[in-house]
């Protein structure tokens, strides 16, 4: 498995291209850059993007996904309740990014418990909400991408439209229940371990 990590947008969202060796299947998580921008994550890879998944609806992780979809002609992915958040451009974070038309409809709507492959790697989607209503994570092959559920340290805001302080909770009980080798790639900031977040995590004694 490799992993490419491009920090996209004036929020310094973090876009992951994940592929598989073998059969050359990839997928781009949260694609939040201007079309160059996801040219670069790109460049060099020469096998099929097979999934384009959205971990939630805010637009500082889904401003990218109408030129995604251009370049590689995959289908994006999200959970069914944040999916209208993809054409409610009208809010001031989608003004701050620049977004003033509706962004394309998902192609696929997620409940959680799928499994998405590319080649042998295998992919659990979790329904974690509480950032918004529709959050998801994607867990397998040791490793986590975590969207805004969880970061290094600290945890998604639950305090915007959509959030929620008792699902956030719930939702970040179930991720420590993951193996602690486990390696988090939040949607901002730096990668993390279950391990060290048990540890250093401000927020999770209050669970």
């Amino acid at each position: 498995m490799q992993i490419r990590k491009q920090r996209m947008g004036p929020l310094g969202t973090n876009c992951y291209l994940v592929w598989d060796e073998v059969s050359n299947e990839g997928m781009l998580i949260d694609p939040a850059g201007r079309r160059e921008r996801i040219l670069e994550i790109l460049e060099g890879f020469t096998g099929q993007i097979k999934y384009i998944v959205l971990t939630h609806g805010h637009p500082d992780h889904v401003s990218g996904v109408q030129a995604t979809k251009e370049i590689t002609q995959a289908p994006a992915l999200i959970h069914r309740l944040d999916a209208p958040m993809l054409t409610d451009h009208d809010n001031m974070i989608a003004r701050y990014l620049g977004i003033t038309e509706p962004l394309p409809p998902a192609d696929r709507l997620l409940d959680g418990g799928e499994n998405l492959r590319l080649g042998k790697l295998v992919f659990e989607v979790i329904h974690t909400p509480g950032h918004t209503e529709g959050g998801i994570v994607l867990f397998g092959e040791g490793v986590l991408f975590s969207g805004d559920t969880l970061f290094a340290g600290s945890i998604g805001r639950y305090d915007l439209p959509g959030g929620n302080w008792e699902k956030l909770k719930e939702s970040l009980r179930r991720l420590m229940k993951l193996p602690v080798d486990t390696v988090v790639y939040p949607g901002h900031g730096e990668a993390s371990s279950i391990a060290e977040e048990l540890v250093h995590n401000r927020y999770l004694p209050e669970l």
